[in-house]
Formats: C-alpha cells, sequence, structure tokens
C-alpha cells in the first residue's frame, strides 16, 4: 500500500513536477530497510557482549565445541558463525528479490493493490513446484487439490478484474486498458514466481546452513543494495527512456523526495514496513515452513482489499488506494475465497475426510 501511496504523490524534480512513478527505487528502499536489520543485529550483539562481560566465556563455548568437548558448564547460547560460503550464497535470494520486488511494484502501476496480494496466491504452486523439482518431495491428493484451486482462485480473480477495467474504460480505451490489466497481472504473477525461488533459497540458508534468520534478512539487504548502486541503478541511468531521457533517473529521485515532505514520510514509512514484514517473515519460515508464511501473508490481501473500499467509501475516491465495489467484486471475492480453501487443503490446515494424510505426515516426520 505504500508503494501505491508513493505512486500517487507529486513533487518537483530536475524538470518539474510530477508524479512519482519510480518502482526501482521503490526496491532499492525495501532492501535499504532489511539492510538496516543487520546494522541493528550487529550493533545489539556488540552492546550484548560488552555489558554481559561474557564476550570471552562465548569465544571459550565455541572453542570447546570445536574441540568436541561437551563437559563446559557455560550455557550461553552460541549464536550460528558467518562462513564466507553463507556469506556470498546471501547474494543469490537478494538478486532474486530485487527482481521480484520490481516486477511486483512495476506490475502495481497497472492494477489495484488489492488485486496484486490476491495474485501472490500463485506462489504456492511455484514453492510445491521447486518443493517436488529440487527437494524430491512427494506430492498427494491434498496437495495437488489444494493447487488446483489456488489456479481456478487466482483465475477467478484475474477473470473479474479484467471485466472491472473494461467497465471503467471507455469504448476506445477498452483494448488498452485491458492490455495494460493484462502486463500488470503477468508481472505480478513473474514477481510471485522469482519469490517463490527467494523463499525456497532462504529456507535453505536458515535450516541446512543454519543462518540465522536476522541475518537472512540483513545480509540479503546488503547484497541487494551493493547491487543496486553498482548494476542496476548505472544501467538505468544509461538507457533512454521517458524519466529525464533515462529509464530511471536517480538524480531525479532524489530530488523529488527532498522537495515533499509527504513524499519522504511516505518513504520511511514503506523502508520500515518492509523491515518488519521481512523480519517476522523469516522467523515464520525459520519456526514453520515457507508454506505457512505464504498461508499468514493471505490475511494481509483481505486487510488490504477491506482498507482500500474504506478509502474509496469513507475518505477520497480519487485517492490511488481508492477501490469501489462493483457487481465483478463479488466474482473476485469468490475467487479470493476459493484461493484461501486451496492454500488451507495444501497446508492440511483444512483436511478433507476422503483423503489420506497418514502416510504425508510420516514423511514429513522422517524430513
Amino acid at each position: 500500500m505504500m508503494g501505491k501511496v508513493q505512486y500517487g504523490l507529486e513533487s518537483r524534480g530536475l524538470v518539474g513536477k510530477k508524479a512519482f512513478t519510480k518502482p526501482w527505487f521503490l526496491t532499492f528502499n525495501k532492501l535499504l530497510g532489511m539492510f538496516t536489520v543487520l546494522i541493528w543485529v550487529r550493533l545489539f550483539r556488540c552492546c550484548r557482549c560488552s555489558k554481559s562481560g561474557k564476550h570471552q566465556e562465548i569465544q571459550d563455548q565455541q572453542k570447546s565445541v570445536e574441540d568436541g568437548n561437551s563437559s563446559s558448564s557455560v550455557s550461553i547460547r552460541v549464536e550460528p558463525s558467518m562462513t564466507m560460503k553463507k556469506l556470498l550464497l546471501m547474494a543469490v535470494p537478494a538478486f532474486f528479490d530485487i527482481l521480484a520486488t520490481a516486477l511486483g511494484a512495476i506490475g502495481m502501476l497497472y492494477i489495484p493493490v488489492s488485486v496484486c496480494q490476491m495474485l501472490q496466491g500463485t506462489s504456492l504452486v511455484f514453492i510445491a513446484a521447486f518443493s517436488t523439482y529440487f527437494l524430491k518431495q512427494r506430492l498427494f491428493a491434498f496437495n495437488w487439490l489444494g493447487m488446483l484451486l489456488c489456479v481456478l482462485g487466482v483465475s477467478t480473480v484475474g477473470f473479474a478484474s479484467l471485466m472491472t477495467e473494461a467497465d471503467k474504460a471507455g469504448s476506445e480505451g477498452h483494448a488498452a486498458r485491458k492490455t495494460h490489466v493484462l502486463v500488470g497481472m503477468s508481472l505480478t504473477i513473474g514477481a510471485q514466481f522469482v519469490q517463490a525461488a527467494q523463499v525456497f533459497a532462504e529456507e535453505y540458508l536458515m535450516k541446512d546452513l543454519d543462518v540465522s534468520s536476522l541475518d537472512v534478512v540483513g545480509y540479503k539487504g546488503f547484497w541487494g543494495v551493493a547491487q543496486m548502486i553498482v548494476i542496476v541503478f548505472p544501467i538505468l541511468y544509461f538507457l533512454p527512456g521517458d524519466d529525464v531521457v533515462s529509464q530511471e533517473n536517480t538524480f531525479d529521485t532524489l530530488v523529488m523526495i527532498h522537495n515533499s515532505l509527504p513524499l519522504l514520510t511516505a518513504v520511511l514509512a514503506d523502508r520500515f514496513s518492509c523491515l518488519v514484514l521481512n523480519v517476522t517473515g523469516m522467523l515464520i519460515i525459520k519456526q514453520f515452513s515457507a508454506v505457512h508464511m505464504m498461508m499468514i501473508d493471505a490475511s494481509r490481501t483481505t486487510l488490504v482489499w477491506i482498507f482500500d473500499l474504506s478509502v474509496y467509501y469513507a475518505i477520497d475516491e480519487s485517492s490511488s488506494l481508492a477501490e469501489c465495489w462493483t457487481h465483478w467484486s463479488v466474482l473476485q471475492l469468490i475467487g479470493f475465497s476459493i484461493q484461501l480453501v486451496g492454500q488451507a487443503i495444501y497446508s492440511q490446515v483444512l483436511r478433507i475426510p476422503c483423503l489420506k494424510y497418514d502416510q504425508a505426515v510420516k514423511e514429513r516426520e522422517e524430513q
């Protein structure tokens, strides 16, 4: 929602006043929020060691563990060590995050926020595909049923969105508007495919390589910020486009933020919300699984839709966040409900009496 708010704000840049349509900066801002986690974690750990006076004891315990000595009486929890291999592997989910966030930010230019959120249900299908292909995990009948319902629900939501935009547009603008919606939905679904790969890589880092959840968030932000500054922003600056003769002019972005207090506030709020979202998401994946994270994320979609409707009917119907209720919204609600049921069936939150679950539970316990 904060991204959509930024798109709706105007500010004076290098060539006059205009809307803040900077999807790549939104990506950078989210990564910068994640990088902030790394700074806070390092400062917290340094302060904790210095104040408690236990730094030497921790080192002694680490040495005793490495030597195989289990008789140490020190009971202090040792943080997972960060090796060069782990540090370099963090660049992989960071790259996925850049691509997924950018695709989602660009897609949000063409479709409402609520539709973007609902289309995120496709990530469950992609995660299941990755788990089957790479981890050789077996899919059972309830898994296939859940994925089928997710696909059906997402297709229904997409069709309802197309029909809504077709009713809004006139006869002349119908084809162009329909194309925009299709592009927006395609980019959003593509973002979910990339994000599924990102979540899969993060789960591997945390569970197989024993990397703490906060380190994953922080180092992913570090690598993401580095890749954006060194590679992405220079390419966008020199590629010809409509943003001050660039695809996205970074200097124009900074000037616009400097000249608008509401825009600066929205940028900082977006950075903070991204920080909180990623930290809680990593903790959920660490304790449960990537699928549970996708399930909880569905509740966010409901809140976003309710908020968008409230903005239209109670605050300002011309707002970039506003979304009205149409006769196609009923079909959109049905599609979203089908998608939620599919996710619940896949995750065994909702069990179908005629389907067998014993073998699935046994294999999960063995893993």
